[in-house]
């Protein structure tokens, strides 16, 4: 950690102007690198068995399963990448790398938070569609889907790096995400939640409602 905070000083804001800011008390960034580690370690340790629980067994290799495996590889580069970024914002008591870091940092991080949502949607779409369309392939070839997920996640994460949106330091300077606040930055964040967020839940939830009905309807 002291080797990491030596390669990267130069890169970093003044420490004394930080501190001077900092909104939480000491215990709170703590408690916040306390609890990155175990999120970091548990999670690392379960996906990593789980991806080699699905890769090692080819009667688990299932169009469905090789959906699994993207969120789960999907999951733990977002640990790899994220939790030790904010593991060391905390440490420094909030984040002091450059705006490029930030902008780096808040592209990776929405990114594959856009994946896995839309690869939660995806799934549902295929349970949903396999119940009642039992005959008919799900997008013809099982990486369809998952190629279409990734697609969709770098659309809507990227606009910020032409000029639509911006990724900035989150209020609790701990991580960088898309900028919130400003009227400038409106028009992205209501395209973000839109279709970032409320229309896969919508499909997510249409498919499960659709399912409920349809095992109702067969007893």
């Amino acid at each position: 950690l002291i080797l990491l905070d030596s390669l990267l000083q130069e890169n970093t804001m003044n420490e004394t102007d930080f501190n001077s800011t900092a909104l939480f008390p000491n215990w709170v960034f703590n408690s916040c690198c306390v609890y990155l580690v175990v999120v970091g370690v548990v999670g690392l340790f379960l996906n990593i068995f789980l991806l080699f629980v699905l890769l090692t067994d080819k009667k688990l290799q299932t169009d469905f399963n090789k959906l699994l495996i993207n969120l789960i590889i999907v999951d733990t580069t977002c640990l790899s990448v994220g939790v030790p970024i904010d593991f060391y914002a905390s440490y420094r008591r909030g984040w002091v790398l450059d705006d490029i870091y930030c902008t780096v940092t808040g592209f990776l991080l929405t990114t594959l938070g856009m994946v896995s949502i839309y690869n939660l949607c995806a799934i549902s779409l295929y349970r949903w569609w396999h119940m009642n369309f039992k005959n008919r392939p799900y997008f013809g070839q099982p990486l369809v889907p998952i190629l279409l997920v990734w697609t969709a996640g770098f659309g809507v994460s990227s606009p910020p790096l032409f000029g639509w949106g911006e990724f900035g330091v989150e209020v609790n300077k701990m991580s960088c995400a898309p900028i919130w606040s400003g009227a400038e930055y409106r028009s992205y964040n209501i395209f973000l939640f839109c279709i970032g967020f409320f229309l896969p839940l919508s499909v997510i939830i249409f498919c499960s409602i659709s399912m409920i009905y349809s095992m109702k309807k067969e007893r």
